[in-house]
Order: C-alpha cells, then structure tokens, then sequence
C-alpha cells in the first residue's frame, strides 16, 4: 500500500496544484456566476428610474447608499459664469506638475474660453502634502477636496464626489462634463467640435440611436471608450479581481474607461441622484457603467478617438478626443504645443 501511495504522489500533486491553480485563476468563481441577460438586479432593489425622474423634477427621498464625506471647494467662484465644458480632472495629490501642465495647455481657460477645469483631489497620509494641497487650492481656487484617502480603490468616492459637487454647483451653468485623468492629452478643440453633434464626429460607432435635438437638459450622453461586453476579472491575484458577494454575474454592462468620458448635463444629474440608490462597485468606470444600464442611458461609443493606448502619430492624433499615456508633463507640452500650431496653421489656411 505504501508503494502504491509512493508511486502516485505526483500524481496527486499535479491535482492538487491544477485544483489550486483553477481557483486563483477564477475557475470555480466562473462556474458559479449568474447570466447576466437573464438574471440582472443589481442593489439597490428599487425602481429607480422612476425615482430619478421624480428627483429630478424636485421630490426628495432619503438615500440608500449616503454620500459621507465633506467636499471643500470654491464652487460659486468657479462656475459663475455659463460655460461650453467642465473637465473634471481626477488627480493625485501628489500631481501638482501634471495639473499644472494641464492649467497651461488642454484646460486653459485662456486659449478656450467657454472651457472650464477643476481637479478631484482626495486626502494623503502625509500632512504636508495635504497642506499643499490646501495651499494650491487657496492659490488657484480650482480643486474639488475631498476628505476620503487619495487612493486607487477610492476612485469611486472620487468619482462620487465629482458627480456630487458637478450637480449641486455647476450643472446650472454647464452644458458639458468630462471626467478625465491627469495623465491624458486632450484636444479641446475636438471636444467642442464634438460635441455639436457627437452622432456624426468620424469614429463615433453607428449602433447608436441617433438623436436630432442635442439640448442639455432634454437628451442624455454619455460617451468614451466604451466596452460593450467585458467580463469581470476573477483571478485573485489581481488588483481588478472582483468576488461574487460584490457581483455575481458574467458579465458588465456597457461602460466607458474611466479614463475620458463625457456626460451631459442631463446624465450628470440623474447619475448623480442614481447613485444615491446604487451601491458602489470599487471599480469607478464600471459604477458609471452600472448608473447608466439602471437609467437607460445607452453609451455612445468612439474608441477610434478615446485612445486608450497610442502612440503619438502628428496626423493619427488630428481627429483624436482624448488619449492616454501622457505621465511627463514635458511630453503632454510638446503634443499639444505641436497640435496647436498645426491649427493655427490651418485657420490662418482657409
């Protein structure tokens, strides 16, 4: 018996190990996953739609899912006059070179006028840096401060926050709003030329219900990278790993990168008062995701100009929106500066 037991050892090693690595690599997670075209319910079980249409004619309800956390900014001074687009720059602490480069180039409000720019910032452990950080805003009154931690788990409640404070402060003056990285280049012109009909700027997919009347307050957009059927990830070795006590089903809804999308005004608000009734994922791209299935909101996709990953080409980056992949500050300088000149160039052209 103990030849035996000797002889199949590896045997029982190798199984034991595929068994092992079958787990971790999320295969039994896998096998026990809901459909999710068939059994979708996400909490909060409430009919939300409904509710949000009520909330947004002005009927107030007590929510589920309580936004806790204090947001400090100089709001009134910052969305005092109308405004084309908001960029609300989600930014760490630590970043003040990149939102520098970024108040002189893509979110000037000197070289666009009807554009302006905050930048979502979260708390340190490091008391200093909080200090600058409060010293900053004190200076060039543009940051959203929140007292949650800067970190990226938390970039939900930072998301959360924009929405909140975006709704409550700007949604009166602003058409637009885009949520944006600091470490993205993005075109301002090619925003705003977007945006008067993004249905029909090149790249946007056609699988979209076309809307005639682009008004603010009437239609909802939400636009960006969008995937349209991605999995969640289930091994647990990674940082995107997702256990099914958190969601159960196989597969996400339609949701842009969070990296660039934009909404408008309308999206803005009901989402905002969504969230209020949904509860929150720790993956911020798929939470808007998750707002936007609930309410109806189909995204508009163009990941032909949303770059995720590119690299820069002067004639590739001409229709581009947004674009990832720009942690130097020097290299998000020489772009734009190169794309700038190149439309100068052209207006002084035609």
């Amino acid at each position: 018996m103990k030849l035996f037991q000797r002889r199949n050892l590896p045997w029982y090693s190798l199984i034991i190990l595929a068994i092992f690595l079958f787990h971790i690599f999320g295969g039994f997670f896998r096998l026990m996953e809901k459909k999710f075209s068939k059994d979708f319910n996400y909490p909060y079980d409430v009919k939300l739609k409904q509710l949000v249409d009520r909330m947004m004619i002005g009927e107030k309800y007590t929510p589920l899912n309580e936004f806790q956390y204090s947001i400090d900014s100089y709001g009134p001074y910052i969305c005092k006059n109308p405004a084309r687009l908001l960029f609300l720059v989600k930014s760490a602490a630590k970043n003040y070179r990149r939102r520098n480069i970024i108040r002189k180039t893509w979110g000037s409000p000197v070289h666009y006028e009807s554009v302006k720019t905050v930048f979502l910032v979260g708390e340190t452990t490091s008391k200093s840096v909080n200090m600058m950080v409060v010293r900053e805003n004190e200076i060039l009154k543009d940051l959203v401060l929140g007292n949650y931690i800067d970190s990226y788990y938390n970039l939900t409640l930072k998301t959360m926050t924009g929405l909140k404070w975006a709704s409550e402060i700007c949604s009166q003056n602003v058409e637009y709003f885009m949520f944006v990285d600091d470490d993205y280049y993005v075109s301002t012109k090619n925003i705003l030329k977007f945006l008067n009909d993004p249905y029909t700027y090149p790249g946007t997919e056609f699988d979209v219900k076309n809307v005639t009347n682009i008004d603010t307050d009437e239609f909802c957009l939400y636009t960006g990278f969008v995937y349209k059927k991605e999995r969640p990830i289930r091994k647990i070795f990674c940082k995107w790993f997702i256990p099914l006590k958190d969601y159960p089903y196989d597969f996400w809804p339609p949701y842009s990168t969070g990296g660039a999308y934009i909404l408008s005004r309308k999206s803005l608000r009901m989402m905002n008062y969504a969230s209020l009734f949904t509860k929150p994922i720790r993956l911020e791209d798929v939470y808007i995701g998750l707002l936007a299935y609930r309410l109806g909101i189909q995204p508009v996709s163009n990941n032909e100009n949303f770059k995720m990953e590119a690299k820069y080409d002067f004639e590739g980056y001409r229709h581009v929106l947004a674009a990832h992949g720009f942690q130097e500050p020097r290299k998000l300088w020489m772009v734009w500066k190169e794309q700038s000149l190149a439309d100068q160039n052209s207006s002084l052209g035609s």
